[in-house]
């Protein structure tokens, strides 16, 4: 029998190359061999297997590393090499312009991460409020109040990848949160008079600062009133600031028409006080809705109202139409009269035979009209003094 030294030979397990740590396996194919180990190339050695076993190297450090085979038996040794590459993973690290305040808190984060070699190609950002960005150095706005873990995912051109957690990084405390709306346009042609409401909320001490959006100066102030002298549709925007360091600001659009619109009542000129008088919008074209003010202190809605009054005098009666985003008004006086005191007298009430003639005189200052009913079935009178010749007895 002619004896033999073993032949070396083993293959390498994993993705070559790696991102550290890395771990390869080590599956030995020698031939003839009674023992075998592995210099991996680090200055380690692994221990003696028997032959045909999986072995394993693992590297924590990047670079290029020659893993030796060495494979002995009785007769003498031999030796094969295979070479592994570990690649760096990258070294994660951000800062932000903004790390405390209340909501809104916008932040600025910037990208610090060592890419140790490697070109870093991707960034994966998680705010910690449900929002994430793909971007090197993004921008974030939280916009609730709490404390939140940011993580920064760094991936290089090998695919290798860090990970960075900054726990209780962010904290945003309660903070200012504007808001308003608007009335109507005050009429359907420019100038229109918008008239505006604060809803906005927050802490501490807030300072409201309005930009109309027509180019006129930024006003200071809490629920102002703004002329618009031509139509168009604006943006209204709303900064509100805290004392307490916060900002928010709003933007809604309001519109000023240019439409042609003619608002009318349709009513008599004078009226008796308790007397029903019937109102009647007669306007053009037809309002979307009507609102009246009788001057008294009572209010109606409607196309056609009816209206008493308890009191003479002249009132100004005011009707307000709206017609889509607009408003127009007209407004009519009407005199109330107060109810005529009505008597009269005769000195000639008694007669001891018919044909008997009565002379009646009226007492009914300003009246303008009259009717007497003289009570025997005869026709009416108009006169204001009339005579009547009553020819039976009764």
């Amino acid at each position: 029998m002619h004896a033999q030294r073993p032949v070396a030979g083993f293959t390498v397990g994993g993705i070559n190359p790696q991102c550290a740590p890395a771990i390869f396996s080590l599956q030995d194919n020698s031939t003839g061999a009674t023992s075998i180990f592995y210099r991996l190339g680090d200055g380690r050695n692994t221990p003696p297997i028997s032959p045909g076993q999986l072995s394993g190297a693992l590297y924590n450090n990047p670079g290029t590393y020659t893993i030796t085979q060495i494979a002995t038996n009785a007769f003498g040794s031999d030796s094969t090499q295979r070479t592994v590459t570990v690649s760096p993973s990258p070294l994660p690290e951000f800062s932000v312009d903004n790390a405390a305040q209340c909501f809104p808190l916008r932040a600025t984060f910037t990208d610090l991460s060592d890419p140790l070699g490697t070109p870093i190609t991707g960034w994966f950002w998680d705010f910690g409020d449900g929002n994430t960005s793909t971007e090197r150095n993004p921008q974030h706005v939280y916009t609730i109040n709490n404390v939140f873990r940011v993580t920064l995912i760094v991936t290089n051109a090998v695919g290798c990848t860090g990970t960075l957690n900054k726990d209780n990084f962010i904290t945003v405390t309660p903070g200012v949160r504007a808001g308003f709306f608007n009335s109507f346009a005050s009429s359907c042609k420019p100038p229109s008079v918008i008239d505006f409401f604060n809803t906005s909320t927050g802490p501490g001490t807030i300072t409201y600062t309005w930009r109309f959006g027509d180019g006129t100066p930024s006003l200071v102030g809490n629920n102002p009133s703004h002329v618009y002298n031509a139509a168009g549709t604006y943006n209204v925007t709303l900064i509100a600031s805290s004392s307490d360091g916060c900002t928010d600001s709003v933007t809604n659009q309001v519109e000023i028409p240019d439409v042609n619109i003619s608002s009318s009542i349709n009513a008599p000129d004078t009226g008796c006080v308790n007397q029903p008088i019937l109102f009647t919008n007669v306007s053009s074209p037809a309002a979307d809705s009507s609102g009246w003010n009788f001057g008294d202190g009572t209010e109606n809605t409607g196309a056609s109202v009816t209206k008493r009054y308890a009191a003479p005098g002249t009132y100004s009666v005011k009707l307000t139409n709206l017609f889509g985003g607009c408003l127009d008004s007209v407004v009519r006086r009407i005199v109330i009269l107060d109810t005529p005191a009505v008597s009269f007298n005769s000195a000639d009430t008694v007669n001891c035979r018919a044909p008997h003639t009565v002379r009646f005189t009226s007492n009914a200052p300003g009246a303008l009209t009259y009717q007497w009913d003289f009570g025997d079935g005869s026709p009416v009178s108009t006169q204001a003094n009339p005579q009547k010749d009553y020819t039976s007895t009764g």
